[in-house]
């Protein structure tokens, strides 16, 4: 059994709840958008094991919330504000879809910090070659948050196929009980979403950290078209595909993603 410690960190701006368990050098998870902390579950005793292993809730995803009034912010100030807290001064990063963005982000402001880097599926702030498709889909979920509110916007996002898991699991099965604790506040106003500036493309060329693109093998063509891009830009990088399975290949193909991400750690 993994002895996890849920600890919750006052900032000025936020109330960050995170998790720690395990000892060794810190590993850290970043969840994505409309989930939260809990998706890593399938990654969380299999690395605990040898890593002190860390996961935390963005600003307004599970147990994590504003300090006050939302506001947009910049998202590495949170992870180095856990960081900080914890007396880590380096450390690898894992982030899926916005998580990826964000670890991305936090690489290339904080070189330092970061040991190895892992993005999953994604979401490159700034990047430009999205399908209309794609376009379309978040138009009408932002639509739908700003005129009917956050529930609503809620359950339209939960239709879009970045939510539709290839393989059926007990772990994918989690995702309905993410989404229903979801406050679903970035889905009314896309400023709430953690965003750096200059955005995460325009950061990328200063990461320098050795870095694993991963991608599910059947995720939309967007976010492969994405992490091709990552690879032109990120000189000490390299590209996993992971089949069956789509976004979210470490819910739904756990033990080869376990597999991979042990490995490129490893080395």
């Amino acid at each position: 059994m993994t002895l996890t410690q849920a600890q919750f960190l006052k900032t000025s701006s936020a109330h960050l709840f995170f998790e720690t368990a395990g000892q060794g050098f810190p590993l850290v998870f970043v969840h994505g958008l409309g989930i939260d902390c809990r998706c890593w579950e399938p990654q969380w005793a299999y690395f605990a094991a040898r890593y002190q292993v860390i996961r935390y809730d963005v600003r307004g995803f599970g147990q994590s919330t504003y300090a006050s009034e939302p506001v947009p912010h910049a998202p590495d100030e949170d992870l180095q504000a856990i960081l900080d807290f914890l007396n880590v001064e380096k450390a690898h990063l894992v982030g899926l879809s916005m998580g990826g963005n964000v670890v991305l982000g936090f690489a290339a402001r904080h070189p330092q910090r970061v040991a190895k880097l892992v993005a999953v599926d994604a979401d490159v702030q700034g990047f430009a070659d999205y399908s209309e498709d794609f376009r379309q889909m978040f138009r009408e979920v932002y639509q739908t948050g700003r005129e009917k509110g956050p529930l609503k916007a809620k359950l339209a996002w939960a239709k879009n196929p970045l939510l539709q898991p290839v393989v059926v699991n007990i772990h994918t099965q989690s995702l309905e009980t993410m989404l229903r604790d979801y406050s679903g506040i970035h889905l009314t106003d896309p400023r709430l979403l953690p965003a750096y500036q200059p955005p995460t493309r325009q950061l990328l060329p200063h990461i320098e950290a050795p870095t694993l693109i991963i991608t599910g093998e059947e995720d939309i063509e967007d976010f492969q078209r994405m992490a091709a891009f990552l690879m032109e830009e990120i000189l000490s990088s390299h590209r996993i595909r992971i089949e069956n399975a789509g976004h979210m290949p470490n819910l739904e193909n756990p033990e080869v993603f376990n597999r991979v991400l042990e490995e490129f750690l490893d080395i």
